[in-house]
């Protein structure tokens, strides 16, 4: 039987509060070390111990009756078991070599014969604490298969390569590949793997392995279940951003000459416009001017570079207006890097972030070097910092490329800014892709996210997704959302506690009777409400905010009860967090706290983190000011060394060698100096002169060693030249190595410098209902958000989240997660086509843009026969969907219903919008054949832009405001191409105000990435800083997702010979391009172009209906744009 201290002691390594404690995350990896002890024997004995305890424990009263006499407690055989699984897990994964340990395979196949002998693996009925206990054990079983699969790969110390189930060689990483590793950023364990890229990666010329997603076969992948994921999701999300700098600085070594000899400025401009993979701003003559440490952000770089051209022609006033307008070297926005490439065999790369950017002339003479963007039409100057902790080949570039510039323009340096990589976007992201595979423990609903339908499962696999583990033997009231307690809705009380609907048949009548839901809002509620996993899909119009609402009213009014905490809601961007949050507070939750950047709403900046810290909201730790005073001096301190360290890297290459010869060999030191005041004199003395040598004739050249224990001054120059070179690079070596140290030093202190505050503002979380943050938010503040007891997670726009994010937003206290989107509309957004979902040239499909919703959607798993290995039933996701929208006129929703929401119904209230005055048609597609602009062979643009279509625009828009009807903000202009929308701007910024979202503006500043210059000032007050009810607004269709407007103007831009139709190859967007508008729609854009192309048929038909229905008009290119107006706006 179990000894209770075996129980106590299991309990207690396990314990909750224990593992999530950032206080004592090095203690309790001492512990778990411990128990493994040397190879694992010494956790492989202990375990084996537990389960012969397990094996021959007594009836589960008499060992109830004697846990309690020694506890208190008492503990049933399944929490037991539970707990050694819990225990197990730990130990494996806080030891990477457990993997590899075959011993612990027996103790997995033990456990697993319990739970089967308990019905774990097959009883929805099963408590939560044993559910999860088995769901552990799928863990370790993982863990071991992926050791199994490294140790055949590496057997005989030779890689190997495999072929996939596509017939395809796939190569492995790291030490798995056939040739070995393909750079020294190549490895088999993500964990392993530095998130941007190195010298070597960017100059390896061999692919890195990429996991394909069309090819779930084992020998695909090396590794198996919740770990071959995340290290799929973290591969692929890498390639999307980092691989992204990486190819960057490759073109720019490789065009060096190009790029920065080269005078002609079209040839760069043409070069990094057709070949880069991500916009860039370069930065000229640069120099690395001064190094010098902060308490909080490290080791500064003080970096000056030529002033951008367009600057140039200003002056000071003007400048000063430029750079607050522009979004270039913004502090801690995009990523940016230093980079030598003038010797092909001695090239330099450093990324940083921008950690300080003065706007304000600071006060200083003509002689003073510049210190800012602003007071000098010649030069500029930034601050940068490390992002990460740097390396020593970092430090030594760093020094170099310093030392270099001493030497003059022979020696450029160039200062690379990618404003599309904001590295606060991926960088969180993948260091918690990273945390997660090193320890999966905490993941859950890992029996859902590992499984994609393509074999069939075992009989013990859970045929249908079971209630979350808090209603497993429960019942939620929903009087929070029906408004009262009473007879009338006594079933709505019924218990809801299983996956299949055995609630009452009236319930979803009851729900849609006394309360504002439909009957398909109630389906779907109760849908999320009766399962771990639920997803509810809602087309265009259908309310799935609202519905999103009422669930978490119905949870909060359940919270005390199941002791739920506060419900983590999360969206992919921070207007779709504002929208949510903002109509929480509008239904009458107000305690709400927001996590993340800051936001553009006055009324959410009011719920924000720093706000609740000012109003001091949140409760104060008695003696934890000690501990932050304590751990400030200790930065401080840290600092000062970095600092003293770095002036004795910069003092010169004398000061190095006499510095080292003071450390290491002081008598040698003595004997140069002389008693001279002055040692770097008599040091540079020394090293010019010349002396006799040896006087016994012997030529034989005397070691290092042998030269410092002869007399200084009798080396010949040499040999002087010898040691003072040797003495240069052993002493720079040491003072890296030491400067190194520092920064992780500092790095570890700031760390727990953050915990400290961490510990504080968790306290937020006793006071609030709902903890509101955005995917990146919450990976950025993931230590914060892990002390969170939240067991319901909420995701809104779920369609548009990548799986990674939704990934790291499931954290370990969630039981529960209800995921809102529509897979129809939007995907996530990435940056190279070929990871899409939509490329398909017959190569490997790697679908990182397939979000979570889109792939459990799709999800059709065939389960084989309980007693035999013949396929039987099949099993498909639930997926609730709304089919009532209230959004757009019937005649308009028409062209997404019948080949996209066959059940999509027309709430009647559509039926009775108003005509649009002065306009003949609701609905009309303006067809014309006038071509787009022609691209400039010399300045290629990015975007597409039509200039007749733009006029069109705005007359149409003029047209449309002078009729006096509507209210600002009801007409929007679409557009898919950013090049469209800044014309559009420049043409309509004349006629009326305008919004452009942050997220437009953003794209604005990538698309105007340039060699030598940066996005000009448009931050206009008059468009952009006004309200949403007093403007036009004007966006692109990406950008447009979850909103609608009462008329709704689209400029579709291509049109061309070759039928390129762009943007239309989407079915997604056109989805969401059809969907906006609510009385009104109006498209301008060539029918043949958009039509005639091999696209989705379903959304093909859609276009081509209301082409036809809008008796189509052709326009020539001669027809005058008046007469057009006339004929189909008047």
């Amino acid at each position: 039987m179990f000894d209770p201290h075996c129980l106590l002691f299991l309990r207690l390594i396990t314990d909750k509060g224990l593992l999530k404690s950032l206080v004592l995350e090095q203690a309790v990896g001492t512990i778990y070390n411990v128990i493994y002890g040397p190879h694992g024997t010494r956790a492989v004995s202990f375990f084996r111990n537990v389960m012969d305890c397990l094996q021959e424990a007594q009836p589960e009263t008499d060992l109830d009756s004697r846990s309690s006499n020694h506890n208190g407690n008492t503990m049933s055989r399944l929490a037991q078991l539970a707990l050694v699984t819990k225990a197990l897990l730990q130990v494996v994964t806080a030891n990477q070599g457990a993997a590899l340990k075959a011993e612990f395979k027996d103790i997995v196949a033990k456990l697993n014969a319990h739970y089967v002998s308990e019905n774990i693996a097959t009883s929805s009925g099963t408590d939560d604490q044993s559910l999860k206990g088995y769901e552990s054990l799928r863990k370790v079983a993982d863990i071991l298969a992926m050791g199994d699969k490294i140790a055949s790969l590496g057997s005989s110390g030779k890689a190997s390569s495999s072929m996939s189930g596509k017939n395809d060689l796939v190569d492995f990483p790291g030490n798995l590949a056939q040739l070995g590793p393909r750079h020294d950023n190549d490895y088999a364990l993500i964990e392993d793997i530095r998130i941007l890229p190195t010298l070597s990666e960017i100059y390896s010329q061999r692919k890195d392995f990429l996991p394909r997603r069309d090819d779930r076969s084992s020998s695909s992948h090396h590794q198996e279940g919740i770990l071959r994921l995340l290290d799929s999701q973290f591969r692929l999300l890498r390639e999307d951003t980092s691989g992204l700098l990486r190819d960057a600085v490759r073109l720019v070594t490789d065009y060096w000459e190009t790029i920065v000899a080269n005078s002609n400025w079209a040839a760069k401009r043409k070069l990094i416009r057709n070949e880069s993979p991500t916009p860039m701003r370069i930065y000229y003559s640069a120099q690395v001017r001064m190094f010098k440490a902060s308490e909080i952000k490290g080791l500064e770089i003080e970096v000056e570079f030529d002033q951008i051209q367009r600057a140039k022609r200003m002056n000071p006033a003007q400048r000063r207006k430029y750079w607050i307008n522009s979004r270039a070297l913004r502090e801690g926005c995009a990523l940016v890097a230093l980079l030598d490439a003038e010797v092909e065999d001695d090239i330099k790369v450093v990324f940083m972030q921008v950690s300080r950017r003065e706007i304000d002339p600071l006060n200083q003479t003509t002689s003073d070097p510049v210190c800012d963007v602003v007071s000098s039409a010649e030069r500029a100057m930034v601050t940068l910092r490390f992002s990460s902790p740097p390396t020593g080949v970092d430090l030594s570039s760093l020094m170099d490329m310093k030392a270099n510039c001493l030497q003059g323009p022979e020696k450029p340096l160039i200062l690379l800014e990618f404003p599309a990589l904001q590295y606060n976007q991926f960088e969180g992201i993948l260091r918690c892709l990273q945390s997660l595979h090193k320890n999966p423990s905490p993941i859950p609903f890992t029996r859902w996210l590992t499984f994609d339908g393509d074999e069939p499962l075992d009989s013990d696999f859970v045929s249908c997704v079971p209630p979350p583990c808090y209603l497993s033997n429960g019942s939620l009231d929903l009087s929070a959302i029906t408004g009262y307690y009473g007879p009338a809705l006594s079933c709505t009380s019924a218990p809801l506690t299983v996956s299949h609907p055995t609630y009452p048949q009236g319930l979803y009548q009851q729900l849609s009777r006394f309360t504002s839901l439909d009957p398909g809002q109630a389906r779907a509620m109760v849908s999320a409400l009766t399962h771990e996993v639920s997803l509810i899909q809602g087309p265009p119009g259908t309310g799935k905010s609202y519905v999103g609402i009422q669930i978490a009213k119905c949870l909060l009014g359940n919270k005390e009860r199941f002791d739920l905490g506060p419900l983590l809601c999360v969206c992919y961007t921070n207007h779709a967090l504002d929208q949510f949050l903002s109509e929480l507070k509008k239904s009458g939750v107000t305690r709400i706290v927001r996590i993340g950047s800051r936001s553009q709403s006055e009324d959410m900046e009011s719920l924000s983190l720093d706000a609740y810290k000012k109003r001091r909201d949140i409760p104060q730790i008695k003696g934890q000011g000690r501990f932050i005073i304590a751990s400030r001096k200790k930065l401080d301190s840290l600092a000062a060394q970095i600092d003293t360290i770095c002036q004795a890297l910069t003092r010169g290459p004398l000061a190095t060698v006499h510095g080292f010869l003071q450390a290491r060999v002081s008598q040698f030191e003595v004997q140069i100096r002389e008693g001279h005041l002055d040692p770097l004199e008599q040091l540079q003395t020394w090293v010019t002169g010349n002396g006799p040598g040896k006087v016994d004739g012997d030529d034989t050249e005397l070691s290092i060693d042998q030269l410092f224990s002869v007399p200084a001054w009798s080396l010949t120059n040499k040999e002087r030249s010898r040691v003072y070179q040797y003495c240069y690079e052993s002493g720079t070596r040491d003072q890296l190595q030491t400067l190194e140290n520092l920064m992780r030093a500092h790095e570890r202190e700031k760390q727990r410098h953050t915990a400290l505050f961490t510990e504080a503002d968790a306290q937020i979380f006793k006071q609030v209902d709902i903890v509101g943050v955005t995917t990146t938010g919450l990976a950025n503040n993931i230590d914060l958000l892990r002390t969170v007891q939240a067991k319901v997670l909420i995701c809104e726009e779920a369609g548009e989240v990548l799986e990674s994010h939704v990934l790291t937003a499931l954290i370990p206290s969630i039981e529960h997660a209800i995921l809102i989107g529509d897979h129809l509309q939007l995907r996530p957004r990435i940056s190279r086509l070929a990871l899409s979902m939509e490329h398909d040239n017959g190569a490997a499909k790697y679908n990182l843009d397939e979000s979570l919703f889109e792939r459990l959607t799709k999800l059709k798993l065939t389960l084989l026969n309980e007693n035999s290995s013949e396929k039987g039933r099949a099993f498909e996701f639930p997926v609730a969907q709304l089919d009532y929208q209230r959004r757009m006129h019937p005649s308009i929703s028409s062209l997404i219903r019948d080949d996209l929401y066959p059940q999509l119904k027309d709430h009647p209230s559509t039926s009775k919008y108003p005509q649009i005055p002065g306009v003949r048609r609701r609905l009309f597609w303006l067809d014309h054949e006038n071509p787009e602009d022609p691209s400039d062979p010399e300045e290629p643009m990015q975007s597409k832009t039509n200039t007749w279509e733009a006029d069109m625009v705005t007359a149409l828009v003029s047209h449309l405001c002078r009729q006096g009807k509507y209210k600002p903000g009801e007409i929007a202009v679409l557009t898919p191409y950013v090049g469209q929308l800044r014309l559009l701007k420049g043409k309509l910024e004349n006629i009326v105000d305008l919004v452009i979202s942050e997220p437009d503006l953003a794209d604005f500043d990538e698309s105007e990435g340039e060699i030598g210059q940066a996005t000009p000032g448009i931050r206009s007050t008059a468009f952009l800083r006004g309200s949403l009810l007093d403007q036009v607004r004007l966006a692109t269709v990406d950008n447009f997702q979850g909103e609608e407007a009462v008329v709704v103007i689209i400029s579709l831009v291509r049109s061309n010979q070759f039928r390129n139709c762009g943007f239309l190859k989407s079915p997604n967007r056109i989805n969401v391009l059809l969907s906006r508008a609510k009385h009104g729609m109006y498209i301008i854009g060539n029918a043949q172009t958009s039509c005639q192309v091999p696209i989705s048929s379903y959304i093909a038909h859609g276009i081509q209906k209301l082409v036809y229905a809008s008796l189509r008009q052709t326009i020539s290119p001669s027809t005058r744009q008046r007469e057009a107006a006339q004929t189909n706006v008047g």
